[in-house]
């Protein structure tokens, strides 16, 4: 039977050096040799579904075949993101988009099967019990693959998104997030396993123990009951754990960093090396694979090879930033004056790149444009979104939505803007369309709303200044009063407006004809949420009465956007609301601001995966 090895790293021929360590453990004497991968990529994982097979993850598939490795005959070209093998001729993977979403694929009878994503982000983490039973993670998702189909599960309540999943049925799953919480999913119920304390890594042996990696010590849990092992200084610097059985553990770590626990007694060995080592995997036959940064992978068992040459020449991968932009990753727009011209500018929000401010020159007199236009003037301007310097900023800020409002009251248009990991940002309009960043001065409403999407602005209590509604996927949304000069007092949870997690969009509308702005928000994992504004002077107060409308009716769909229009001419304002996991929604409004469900009168039943919508007379005939 033909024996196959994958890797993700270039062609090669296999070649091992023996490196110096011979030490007891498990009264045994345990050899690591050192595995030339050919160029100094970085092995990210290792899979061993089947003896004598092994799959190592970089960015590419290698197979290996007998004597050498032998690229993967792939038709997706691009990188790959996540990797899980079932069999040596059965395995999945991802390969993540520019729009936080991912593409999923399954290699299978020799041929590669797009399959639907059952998230609307990213897949964050695999993993296969066998192939009629795996488990998909996400942020704020979380789904198994079950006799050939996604069926969604709870989602924990993580902080952030799951990067590492373990579970043999839908009934008892173990997630890890990148917050350190470790859960049990057990019976439709979730357990905190070690709460408060941040976990780094955890393992389940075939009988059910499972060993926990926390920044300082490890823990062996069982029966509902967490014992700990041993502690030391240099378990804080370990980022990986396995065991051969729950008397003989290995730790991996940075700087090659590699621990033995083997009857509760740690040793370190000592391998002299500076590459940060990313996983390791062991069989049953007690093989050790490590891998790592710069091509980096060692073995310990029973196979011989030959040696190999300390240096061996190849290509590295490097990252490349650019000042100049890509449009396929705007995602926030908005239009607006913003240079006092009376011409409409645009300003657009890129998920990885500056945001652009794109000025209005059609019909200019100017002499220095060859062709007018529009003309991106965001880093003049100011306007960029980014306090850092632009080439870090770049690489570390994520922003998303933005809303446009004068919010200080001087006749311009300034910016809030949305991130999705870290704080929200003001911009104050100078004049002339020049920006001033006052994110970090004191009641600007610019926190870390913990992955924000949406902002809008309205005057709440008629006070003349707009105030601010901004949402949040994990904490709760926030409204902000406006004191006239662009300060804001949060005054959420006195305003009846106080949520858990999941906000995504949201739009004021005067839906009662009561001369006050109503709020709708839409969740993704809760019911969608229409609220009365039943202000008096100064005292904001909204109402929710979802309950009384057909919105209650709507099972939760991962729903975006959230539009408001006169579609039939009635005098009254209805509602759309786009979703991903189920057809888009039209709402009419009875006058009093219920509203019933239209949708098969106005809309296919179709599920389109919609982010957002807008109400505009297309074909100019008065609708």
């Amino acid at each position: 039977m033909q024996k196959r090895l994958f890797l993700l790293s270039s062609l090669f021929t296999i070649l091992l050096h023996e490196i110096t360590l011979t030490f007891a453990g498990n009264h045994s004497v345990v050899n690591f040799v050192r595995v030339n991968s050919g160029n100094p990529a970085t092995i990210r994982e290792i899979f061993i579904p089947e003896s004598d097979h092994y799959f190592i993850l970089t960015d590419k598939i290698y197979v290996w075949n007998d004597t050498i490795w032998e690229k993967a005959d792939l038709t997706v070209k691009e990188d790959i993101s996540l990797f899980f093998p079932i069999a040596t001729d059965d395995y999945w993977f991802t390969v993540n988009t520019e729009l936080n979403t991912s593409d999923l694929y399954r290699f299978t009878q020799n041929r590669i099967e797009k399959i639907r994503s059952p998230f609307s982000n990213e897949i964050l983490a695999i993993h296969f019990e066998n192939k009629n039973f795996g488990i998909f993670a996400g942020r704020g998702e979380l789904s198994v693959f079950e006799n050939n189909e996604f069926i969604t599960i709870t989602p924990p309540p993580a902080s952030r998104g799951i990067h590492k999943v373990y579970g043999r049925n839908k009934n008892s799953i173990w997630l890890l997030s990148d917050a350190g919480e470790l859960f049990h999913f057990n019976n439709k119920l979730y357990d905190r396993i070690l709460s408060g304390t941040r976990i780094k890594d955890f393992f389940i042996s075939d009988n059910g123990v499972v060993i926990i990696l926390t920044e300082a010590a490890i823990y062996k849990t069982g029966n509902h009951q967490s014992v700990k092992i041993i502690e030391n200084e240099l378990i804080s610097k370990a980022n990986k754990i396995v065991s051969i059985d729950q008397n003989n553990i290995w730790a991996i770590g940075d700087s090659g960093l590699i621990l033995n626990i083997y009857n509760d007694v740690m040793k370190k060995i000592d391998l002299r090396l500076n590459e940060n080592l990313r996983d390791l995997s062991v069989t049953k036959e007690n093989e050790i694979w490590i891998c790592g940064d710069q091509g980096l992978i060692l073995y310990s068992g029973k196979k011989q090879f030959p040696p190999c040459p300390e240096n061996v020449d190849g290509f590295t991968k490097v990252d490349l930033y650019e000042y100049g932009g890509y449009a396929h990753d705007e995602y926030g727009v908005a239009i607006a004056d913003f240079n006092s011209d009376n011409k409409n500018d645009i300003y657009a929000v890129c998920i990885f790149n500056q945001d652009r401010m794109y000025i209005n020159y059609l019909n200019s007199d100017r002499k220095d444009f060859i062709s007018p236009g529009f003309k991106d003037e965001a880093v003049n301007r100011g306007a960029t979104g980014f306090t850092k310097s632009l080439r870090l900023a770049m690489t570390s800020e994520l922003h998303l939505g933005v809303a446009v409002s004068d919010i200080d009251n001087d006749g311009d248009q300034d910016i809030y803007l949305c991130s999705l990991n870290g704080n929200n940002k003001l911009l104050i309009n100078s004049g002339k369309g020049y920006f001033r960043d006052v994110s970090d001065q004191k009641d600007r409403a610019c926190e870390d709303l913990k992955r924000s999407n949406t902002a809008a602005f309205a005057d709440a209590d008629n006070d003349g200044d707009l105030d601010l509604f901004v949402t949040s996927e994990n904490a709760s949304n926030k409204f902000y009063l406006n004191d006239g000069s662009g300060h804001f007092k949060d005054v959420t949870a006195s305003a009846g407006l106080a949520s858990t997690k999941g906000g995504m969009c949201a739009s004021f509308a005067d839906i009662d004809n009561d001369g006050l702005p109503d709020l709708c928000v839409s969740f993704w994992f809760s019911v969608n949420k229409i609220y009365r504004n039943e202000s008096h002077g100064r005292i904001v107060k909204f109402q929710d009465i979802t309950s009384q409308t057909d919105l209650a009716k709507a099972e939760p769909s991962k729903s975006n956007a959230v539009a408001f229009a006169d579609i039939n001419n009635d005098g009254c304002i209805d509602l759309c609301i786009t979703n991903r996991n189920s057809p888009n929604k039209i709402y009419l409004n009875d006058g009093k601001g219920i509203f019933r469900d239209v949708t098969g009168k106005y809309l296919p039943d179709k599920i389109l995966l919609c982010n957002g919508a807008v109400f505009a007379d297309f074909d100019l005939d008065g609708y």
